[in-house]
């Protein structure tokens, strides 16, 4: 038993040289890096669209990654544009206070009716409408009496 140790006693050593250099190597490595837990499109999703917990879904991105304004909750928002699947939601995508973020002061948002209900089914969720307005004309000066 002894030469059949004698043998092997350089393969083990060997194997065991080998394993330590591994765990080693596996205890150096360096940890993951930052991150961050956003909400997603669990799929893509079409503009209009009142936000559930199946429509979502919670991913860990690097901190570098996140994109501002993104959204810690999400049920029951409504989308203003439509959103891919796996798309950070962020406060531009959803009808709020930051839809107008980046549009510049002289942008508003607000509903509008329509008397023409023909032209109603033209539009859908998300369509973006120019509604133009003109300024009042100036009044004109009275004409003094006579």
């Amino acid at each position: 038993m002894n030469a059949r140790l004698a043998r092997l006693r350089r393969p083990l050593a060997a194997l065991f040289a080998a394993a330590a250099a591994g765990l080693a190597l596996l205890a150096l490595r360096p940890g993951p890096p930052p991150s961050v837990r956003v909400l997603t499109a669990a799929r893509d999703l079409p503009a209009g669209t009142t936000l559930t917990a199946s429509d979502l879904r919670r991913v860990d991105l690097p901190t570098a990654a996140v994109p501002s304004g993104v959204l810690r909750s999400g049920t029951g928002r409504v989308l203003a544009t439509p959103v891919r699947e796996g798309e950070p939601l962020t406060d531009t995508r959803v009808v709020g206070d930051g839809l107008l973020r980046g549009y510049g002061t002289g942008t508003v948002a607000t509903p509008v009716r329509m008397a023409d209900a023909d032209a109603v089914r033209l539009l859908h969720p998300g369509d973006r409408i120019d509604v133009l307005t003109t300024p009042e004309p100036p009044a004109l000066p009275e004409a003094a009496p006579a």
